[in-house]
């Protein structure tokens, strides 16, 4: 059966991927992007593409502009593709119905974003982490990372973070002295708390992704790394 799908984020390298993959499969493919001419709407398996806000400069505005494409091309999947775009999305998605957002709920969503807290399960079930402090402001930072050991990661909890009306991104740095982190955690905005400090892991490194449907694995994809750090 073709299905009409509107796809996010065209400038994604992963939401490229996702178009020809559907667009191969025979399905209708719209791409939206906060530029005219994206990535993936470049596509020749982009069926349509369209103008919509960026999710980080306007959430509001960028949902409403979904709701109102997945009506006018009667899409019947939206694939947000972008943390931002999830986090816009996902609260609203009574507003996308009947189309189909095939993601958990928006609480569910924020839990399995927040690095800290996923952190905490696996502790919980026996999965080794690295040692780390929280940073909940600047000032925690002196007696936070008095027992840590150098080269340390620098990462906040939430990759996308509120900020007023929009929202900012954020990556992770490293720091391999007491004055290095200093400096980094200095850069770091206000909005980006908490922060999390990591002692540096070096090796091999696995990653697995699944699909899950209903509590059932419907794929499962393994990537291997040499260094992980």
């Amino acid at each position: 059966m073709i299905r009409c799908v509107m796809v996010t984020d065209g400038d994604q390298r992963s939401a490229l991927a996702i178009t020809r993959s559907l667009g191969r499969a025979g399905h209708r493919v719209i791409v939206c992007a906060s530029r005219e001419k994206s990535l993936a709407g470049a596509s020749r398996y982009a069926a349509e593409r369209v103008v919509v806000p960026c999710p980080l400069d306007n959430p509001s505005a960028f949902a409403d502009a979904i709701t109102d494409a997945t009506r006018r091309f009667s899409a019947e999947v939206l694939l947000p593709i972008s943390e931002a775009a999830l986090r816009a999305i996902l609260p609203r998605r009574d507003s996308v119905c009947p189309c189909v957002l095939p993601f958990a709920g928006a609480e569910t969503f924020a839990a399995v974003s927040d690095k800290s807290r996923v952190l905490d399960a696996a502790s919980r079930l026996g999965i080794g982490v690295p040692r780390q402090c929280v940073l909940q402001s600047i000032s925690d930072l002196a007696a936070a990372t008095a027992n840590l050991h150098f080269p340390v990661v620098v990462k906040p909890a939430r990759s996308v973070a509120d900020a007023g009306s929009s929202r900012l991104k954020f990556g992770a740095a490293h720091a391999g002295d007491h004055p290095a982190l200093d400096k980094v955690i200095g850069d770091i905005p206000s909005e980006a708390y908490p922060i999390l400090v990591q002692e540096r892991v070096v090796g091999a490194g696995i990653g697995v992704f699944l699909l899950l449907w209903d509590g059932e694995v419907r794929a499962l994809l393994r990537r291997d790394s040499t260094v992980l750090s």
